[in-house]
């Protein structure tokens, strides 16, 4: 079946598509629909059926008739071994490409810049490979470009059961993305055959508005119209049963007999029928070496030279391959398209199978040294080692060290476009050449760096073998340290660091693994020696002056040391002052993400979270720009969320923590920033008063033991007892509690602020042994006031008082709240409120009681912690309050008066102007103007950009 194919009589003829009349008309209102409204989303036309049903023949209807309504097309083809990463979004997009302004990173990806090797011997730091986030960006970034030069696309695929899985895996991401981007894909696959691809198709498949059209055979009626078509000539009955008997009705079957036939002059009558089982092969390339036998020896060369090249073969190539002259090779190739095995004008055959059954057949072990010197062949032509390592991956390993570089050079590819799994199988092979032996450590390492992402067990392997192959060490060993910590394996991390430090000679790299050494430490949260290493890091840096990048790691560390220890604040600060005082840059040979985030816990633990804000969002912008968009940025994210939470914006921090948790999904469950992220969307549900929903969460993302062994904050164990108590499962949340408070003093972190499992064991406590729970709350509010943060230690007496209870709890409670009011922290604030105002209630100070409770009101408002407002205010009337104070978002708690006044200054009027429309008082005006610049925290100057009321001026 072909949609315009030459006539068997005349080469020039154009032969009608006349069967699959449906299928057309199904493409027709498929490409009708998508020119109607490009941008809405449209989901992928799958062709699918065995081989020889007319798929491609479909594709060129598919591409005749965007063509017709004006629309691109793009087309890629897949073929054995073309599972390479993106190798299909490269065939689509890389000629319109080459024109356009593209970054670095969209360049790289379609090989127009080289990528040099993984590894580079000479520079002693820690590959950071992209994470596959960031180039699906991109993709979608050379797609949007392609895109804005030619207009709506329709990018075809064929054969895409031989696509790479990682082209298909994008395709479902951007078409899931629609509207937005107007491009539809088509993809042609054959069924019944296993391959890489079955996940990603399937999922394809399944997307809304997928369409899948599903090609079986040709029915008799449809075969006899067919041949008469082809031939020219009605055929009687027993000619087209017997056809449509000796083919089974497969379209291709049925096209390349009668071709058979007719060149021989069998024509379709009564008296030929006989003849066509003769001209019927037994299957799609079955009978095809029979054929190339007796055409000749030079055809059979060729044939397989075709066959091994696949889309990169030119009669030049193919040629050479095959070992004959160029007059030779061009006239092998014109006997086999005399033979109708090749499509006329091009080195391709016509029709998939027959390369694969002359692949096939090749011996195996003559196939792979013709793979081995097409990989010559093609690199000799141009061709880079994305192309060279398709056939080194098929060649025989014969200690080539050219080919063990072309496989290094491919796997830098493969990792720059996010596939490190790629990687590490090119490195596989090039370990199989095998490599020189002064390469076989580098070797190791490139694979410690190309599977850390994926397996950091399998990389820290890798890492052992290349230091004890004499790699250079400190690279490596801190790549080892990573991948053993990321490996929950904490100990073993800081145990090769510790090592290391006494092997290195050279200073800057003592004081590197030093400080790597010190932050696994850090992050450990069975650390044994804690008080030890806090000491020997003291010593250490306490002549240090923040004047080299080492010496301002090491000093971030001690102030994370004073911090978790809870030493005196002003120590901390110092520290981490000289550890910032050149800035802080988190990526790259001179960065440190993990100072980066230890820098701003410091300035958040010891109340700077302007600061700390200041620090992230640095941090973030830089992070997004070089593209570290996976755990990094989820991680920086979630901390960011908990600045926001504690600075009074709920809503936001929601927000923010709601984007960590979906970068870190794809995460491995026990990846520390997995659970920062979830251990800091439980706590602002909590906040909010949404209880269910993080008990939900909880379960659903397994939010339990065990727990891992980095440090997390917020304490996971501390957040999930929170979430039980609220359940009302206290005995849960004591147990845990516990446990948090064991782990804790093992390593004397004996900070309230950073871990508050004391003074939240103790209000668990209160209804139930209160004796026990005063001395909990003693205890964490004496650390808080150790440590000197107001916002901590306002915190403690908060969960103080309510474990003290009745008279005894007012004091602290009050002084909780004199506290808090003026850190920013409005959240806190705001439950120290209603906390106060509910026990003055009770304690029958119902006038006290009201206005407390109103201004706890006001700042739940503020803070977007709704159901905190709600206990307020209901609170507030059960001391006989009522409310008479509008909601208006931006002036949350302000009277109706006061709306007014505020309106009028930020019109522009002076306070006895505004006192003169009013007829009140300038005194009475100042004070309203003091309540609402308290209340909303800002100044005259910032009362134009609020939401005021219309002030009637017109």
């Amino acid at each position: 079946m072909t949609a315009d194919d030459a006539g068997l009589r005349d080469s020039g003829a154009r032969i009608p598509l006349l069967d699959r009349q449906a299928e057309q008309r199904l493409i027709g209102n498929t490409l009708g629909a998508f020119m109607a409204d490009p941008s809405a989303r449209h989901g992928p036309l799958l062709l699918e059926g065995m081989s020889g049903m007319g798929k491609t023949t479909l594709l060129d209807v598919v591409r005749r008739q965007a063509r017709q309504l004006g629309l691109t097309t793009l087309d890629a083809v897949g073929f054995p071994h073309s599972d390479r990463a993106y190798l299909m979004a490269r065939q689509w997009f890389l000629h319109d490409a080459q024109t356009l302004p593209l970054g670095p990173l969209e360049r790289r990806l379609l090989g127009l810049e080289p990528q040099g090797r993984l590894v580079d011997r000479a520079v002693n730091s820690v590959f950071a490979p992209l994470e596959r986030s960031v180039v699906l960006d991109a993709w979608d970034a050379i797609a949007a470009r392609v895109v804005h030069l030619r207009g709506a696309l329709v990018l075809l695929l064929d054969d895409a059961h031989w696509a790479d899985p990682y082209t298909l895996d994008w395709l479902h991401r951007l078409i899931r993305q629609q509207p937005a981007r107007p491009l539809l894909a088509v993809l042609a696959r054959r069924t019944g055959e296993p391959s890489r691809t079955h996940r990603p198709l399937t999922e394809l498949a399944g997307l809304s508005g997928a369409v899948r059209m599903t090609l079986g055979p040709l029915r008799l009626p449809e075969v006899r119209s067919l041949a008469g078509a082809l031939l020219r000539e009605s055929p009687d009955a027993t000619f087209s049963s017997m056809l449509y008997r000796a083919t089974g009705g497969v379209p291709f079957h049925v096209v390349d007999t009668l071709r058979r036939a007719a060149a021989d002059g069998v024509r379709p009558l009564a008296r030929d029928a006989d003849q066509i089982d003769g001209y019927a092969l037994p299957a799609i390339g079955q009978g095809l070496l029979p054929l190339l036998d007796r055409l000749g020896a030079a055809q059979v060369c060729a044939a397989r030279a075709l066959a091994v090249l696949g889309p990169h073969a030119t009669t030049a190539l193919a040629g050479r391959l095959a070992g004959l002259t160029p007059d030779r090779a061009a006239a092998a190739l014109d006997r086999l398209r005399e033979a109708l095995l090749l499509v006329p004008g091009q080195p391709a055959f016509v029709h998939p199978p027959f390369a694969d059954a002359v692949y096939d057949a090749i011996p195996h072990g003559e196939r792979g040294l013709l793979h081995a010197k097409a990989a010559r062949l093609l690199a000799d032509a141009g061709h880079g080692p994305e192309v060279t390592a398709v056939h080194l991956l098929a060649a025989p390993p014969e200690g080539s060290e050219w080919a063990v570089e072309q496989l290094r050079a491919a796997a830098a590819l493969s990792l720059a476009a996010g596939a490190p799994e790629d990687a590490d199988r090119l490195l596989a092979r090039a370990q199989a050449e095998p490599p020189p032996p002064a390469l076989r450590a580098d070797l190791h390492y490139e694979r410690g760096v190309a599977t850390f992402p994926v397996d950091p067990q399998r990389s820290a392997g890798h890492l052992q073998a290349a230091l004890a192959g004499g790699r250079p060490r400190e690279a490596a060993v801190r790549l080892l340290a990573k991948a053993l910590a990321h490996e929950n394996r904490l100990p073993e991390a800081a145990g090769i660091l510790h090592q290391e430090c006494h092997r290195a000679t050279r200073k800057d790299s003592q004081l590197r693994l030093l400080a790597e050494r010190f932050l696994w430490s850090a992050y450990w949260e069975d650390e044994p020696n804690a008080a030890k290493e806090h000491k020997l890091l003291e010593r250490i840096t306490d002549r240090f002056t923040g004047n080299t990048v080492e010496n301002r790691r090491l000093l971030v560390l001690r102030a994370w040391y004073a911090t978790i220890r809870g030493c005196p604040v002003a120590t901390a600060l110092r520290a981490v002052g000289l550890g910032t005082c050149e800035g802080l840059v988190w990526t790259g040979d001179e960065g440190d993400f993990d100072c980066g985030v230890l820098a701003a816990l410091v300035y958040f633990y010891c109340g700077r979270a302007r600061r700390a804000e200041q620090i992230l969002d640095a941090g973030i912008a830089e992070l997004r720009a070089r593209r570290w968009c996976g755990g990094h940025l989820a991680l920086a994210l979630a901390l960011r969320a908990l600045v926001l939470l504690h600075t009074g914006r709920l809503a936001a921090a929601q927000g923010e923590s709601e984007r960590a948790l979906r970068i870190a999904t794809g995460l491995r469950p026990m990846s520390h920033a997995r659970w920062y992220a979830l251990s800091t969307e439980l706590c602002v549900l909590l906040a909010r008063g949404k209880a269910e929903e993080a008990a939900e969460l909880s379960e659903r993302e397994h939010f339990a033991e065990p727990f891992p062994a980095v440090v997390v904050l917020p304490s996971p164990r501390c957040v999930l007892a929170e979430v039980r108590f609220a359940q009302g499962r206290t005995a849960e949340a004591v147990k845990l509690l516990t446990a948090a408070g064991a782990h804790q003093r093992a390593r004397l972190a004996n900070n309230p602020a950073v871990c508050a499992w004391q003074p939240l064991l103790a209000q668990v406590l209160a209804g139930r042994d209160r004796e026990a729970a005063r001395e909990h709350a003693d205890e964490g509010v004496r650390r808080a006031r150790a440590f000197g943060v107001p916002a901590a230690t306002g915190e403690a007496l908060t969960r103080a008082g309510i474990a003290y209870g009745g008279e005894a709890g007012l004091p602290l409670l009050a002084e909780a709240v004199e506290l808090l009011d003026g850190t920013g922290d409005i959240y806190r604030h705001a439950r120290a409120l209603t906390e106060y105002g509910d026990a003055l209630r009770r304690a029958g100070r119902k006038a006290e009681a009201r206005e407390v409770l109103r201004e706890a009101w006001v700042a739940a408002c503020r803070a977007g912690a709704e159901k905190l407002a709600e206990r307020a205010q209901t609170a507030r009337r059960l001391a006989g309050g009522r409310d008479r104070t509008p909601i208006v978002p931006g002036l949350e708690g302000l009277t109706e008066r006061q709306c007014e006044v505020g309106a009028l200054a930020a019109a522009g009027l002076t306070n006895q102007q505004i006192a003169d429309r009013l007829v009140v008082s300038s005194a009475v005006v100042s004070k309203h103007l003091t309540k609402i610049y308290k209340r909303l925290g800002v100044t005259r100057a910032a009362l134009a950009d609020l939401p005021w009321p219309d002030p009637g001026l017109a």
